[in-house]
């Protein structure tokens, strides 16, 4: 028995009804919990990056699932899930795991840090207890959250110092 069927076949009711919130709400509690937390997030880069990578890792889940089109877990092979999208809707990767790891990577080097490592862990780990996930759409989940902000938080550092630079240049040109 591989992984994911070990922990999709555990049963602890309050974590149930934990990750049932999270399967219907996951969106709505993570964009909730930031609007508290975002003023840790020192910086207004930080959260225009956060921002950008939140509606940016939706459309590259959705964009991924659709590429890829790998069948969820009770969709496939496990007969026990507790929950289980229908069958056109893929698994690969994990878009709630994906959008708490953009928080993961926002909050880096903050004192939110932690919350959001173990919100993400738990979200992530929730996926798979459900059923509607299997461990390798959790990793991937998990890295293109992190990727998305990663990315995104290095263009906008970089088109800032690219655009600054000239913005300079120029002044020095019409001033001298």
């Amino acid at each position: 028995m591989d992984i994911t069927a070990f922990i999709a076949r555990l049963v602890f009711e309050p974590f149930t009804q934990l990750s049932l919130l999270f399967h219907n709400y996951a969106y709505s509690l993570v964009a909730v919990l930031s609007l508290i937390t975002v003023p840790q997030l020192r910086g207004r880069g930080r959260y225009v990056a956060l921002s950008i990578s939140m509606v940016l890792v939706i459309l590259l889940s959705l964009a991924l699932k659709d590429l890829y089109g790998a069948p969820r877990p009770c969709n496939e092979w496990l007969a026990s899930a507790k929950a289980c999208p229908p069958p056109d809707d893929f698994g690969f990767p994990s878009g709630h795991t994906a959008f708490a790891f953009v928080f993961v990577a926002a909050s880096l080097g903050t004192i939110v840090f932690p919350m959001y490592l173990g919100i993400g862990i738990l979200v992530g780990f929730s996926r798979i207890y459900l059923g509607v996930h299997s461990l390798a759409d959790v990793a991937g989940g998990a890295l293109l959250g992190i990727l998305t902000y990663l990315v995104v938080e290095e263009s906008i550092d970089w088109a800032s110092r690219t655009f600054s630079v000239q913005k300079k240049k120029r002044g020095k040109r019409n001033g001298a």
